[in-house]
């Protein structure tokens, strides 16, 4: 299952545009075919800050509800990620803003691009946290993103299987 879990995060990495924390997609490293981060290195301070605010998010109801079914839809639309490789968050999400389609297929899930990329953030961060895949020196997610996903065990299903789906 350990393994499992960490093909997953590093497809939610990769999914959620994760580039936006590189130093919690190092540590999907060798799923990822990247070096991974070692107890010496330090994210850096842009890094770290928008780890810092991935961390704050608090994961709303609504994306237990409307999550799997929005990764379906992209899916289904063969809309393609930019490449954020090393992005700040803001530069993610105004990148992600300007994919053709996107912020139209995110809103009719009730989703804007910002909350649907902090929150299959958070989502990628907690399920780390919760295998113990954070590297050092990254912040430990909101408890309430912990609880969240323990209290809703088939939509986190769904989730990871509509991630699972978006790899082939």
């Amino acid at each position: 299952m350990g393994l499992i879990m960490h093909k997953r995060f590093a497809l939610l990495s990769l999914l959620a545009l994760a580039s936006i924390t590189p130093a919690c997609a190092q540590s999907a490293g060798d799923m990822m075919g990247t070096p991974q981060a070692t107890a010496s290195s330090a994210p850096s301070a842009q890094t770290l800050a928008d780890a810092q605010r991935v961390a704050a998010y608090v994961l709303p109801e609504t994306f237990f509800t409307h999550a799997a079914d929005t990764l379906n839809a992209l899916q289904a639309a063969n809309i393609q990620p930019p490449n954020t490789r090393g992005a700040s968050l803001n530069d993610v999400i105004d990148r992600t803003a300007q994919v053709p389609q996107l912020p139209t297929l995110l809103q009719s899930h009730g989703f804007t691009v910002e909350s649907f990329i902090l929150g299959m953030s958070a989502f990628n961060m907690t399920i780390a946290a919760s295998q113990h895949h954070l590297p050092p020196n990254i912040p430990q997610p909101a408890a309430q993103n912990l609880t969240a996903i323990q209290n809703h065990p088939i939509q986190t299903s769904a989730i990871m299987q509509a991630m699972n789906g978006m790899q082939h």
